[in-house]
């Protein structure tokens, strides 16, 4: 009878404690899934984000790229300078031939030349053309400058954007990214875009812009590099950043240099 007993009461306990374990074994089971769903959907988020990152820095490097063949070009127009002909003066023996050689590798180097590097090539070529000597040498002092204003620009972007700051690599508004970098060429600018938007003189149109020139907008403002592109300081979400020119209504376009 005793015995009986015990082995119902025995029975009774591992029914119980089945009962009990199986909530516990749910549990654990549910909480493990979890953790997994989490740590695979961290995983996912972190490939899209690499893949975003990758793909936008490839796309800096392409725009990079076009700006570094930009520089090439214009400093093809070096080898286009006045000749002392020009200046009314007689050139004879050893200086007439360098004159002519230097204008016959110009030349060779404007038929290498293709696509809108070509085209800049020729288009400030016939501004050249049409100038004074004096003027010329000025306007292609002016062009050697801008073209080294947009090569300082352009190394900061992908830093980020900073209401109120200046630092080009630390953050910088849209205004500040401008008024720091002509500051390293020692041209001092307002420090809001609507005081820089009213600096220096209008060139009358994107179709007259030359890198370094400033492009104004409503609110904001920034530094042309050429080929209908800007560099500036967007805003918190993607930085210092290169887009087209014509991304939003232009206001006035600006020559400080």
């Amino acid at each position: 009878m005793r015995t009986g007993k015990l082995m119902a009461a025995l029975m009774i306990g591992m029914v119980l404690t089945s009962v009990n374990s199986h909530p516990a074994q749910a549990k654990n089971s549910a909480a493990r899934a979890a953790v997994y769903e989490k740590s695979r959907s961290d995983e996912i988020q972190k490939t899209e984000t690499q893949e975003k990152e990758t793909g936008k820095i490839e796309l800096q490097k392409i725009e990079l790229q076009k700006i570094e063949l930009q520089k090439i070009e214009l400093q093809k127009i070096e080898l286009q300078k006045i000749g002392p002909q020009e200046m009314g003066l007689q050139e004879i023996g050893p200086q007439k031939e360098e004159t002519q050689k230097n204008g016959k590798a110009a030349e060779e180097e404007i038929r290498d030349a293709s696509g809108p590097g070509k085209e800049i090539i020729q288009e400030q070529s016939q501004m050249q053309e049409q100038l004074p000597p004096q003027a010329a040498a000025q306007e292609t002092e002016k062009v050697d400058k801008g073209a080294e204003v947009v090569a300082f620009a352009t190394q900061f972007v992908g830093n980020p954007y900073k209401y109120g700051g200046t630092s080009l690599t630390g953050g910088a508004d849209c205004s500040g990214f401008v008024m720091s970098v002509f500051k390293q060429f020692g041209i001092e600018l307002p420090r809001t875009s609507r005081e820089q938007g009213r600096a220096g003189t209008e060139v009358g149109g994107l179709e007259n812009a030359v890198p370094g020139d400033i492009i104004s907008y409503k609110g904001h403002i920034g530094i042309y590099i050429g080929q209908n592109q800007l560099v500036h300081a967007s805003n918190e979400r993607e930085g210092i950043k290169i887009s087209p020119a014509t991304y939003k209504r232009i206001l006035s376009i600006r020559r400080v240099i």
